[in-house]
């Protein structure tokens, strides 16, 4: 199903997943992005340690958020960006926008 949106999803700014380790999403998850990847749709895939629900708000937080403010600021596509720096706590990760050189 996922190759008749191929074109589609290739002309998206930026796409992030993640789950958790002991999430009942774990497996499907990673098969989109395997998947997405076989078909050469960028995209940040991420498995953080929980289940579905017991992370959200540092989730949110400190790698949702973050992503889509640095998408939406730079106006170009992020995606070896968000891979080197999601990972990383919030007050250590690039700063990007008016300020940054």
């Amino acid at each position: 199903m996922l190759d008749q949106y191929v074109f589609n999803l290739k002309q998206y700014q930026a796409i992030a997943m993640d789950v958790g380790d002991q999430d009942g999403l774990r497996v499907d998850a990673a098969e989109l992005h395997k998947r997405m990847d076989d078909f050469g749709i960028k995209n940040s895939f991420d498995i953080y340690s929980g289940d579905h629900g017991n992370a959200v708000a540092d989730r949110f937080q400190n790698h949702v958020l973050p992503f889509f403010g640095h998408v939406l600021s730079s106006g170009r596509n992020i995606m070896q960006h968000a891979r080197d720096d999601v990972s990383l706590p919030l007050n250590e990760r690039q700063q990007t926008g008016p300020e940054s050189p």
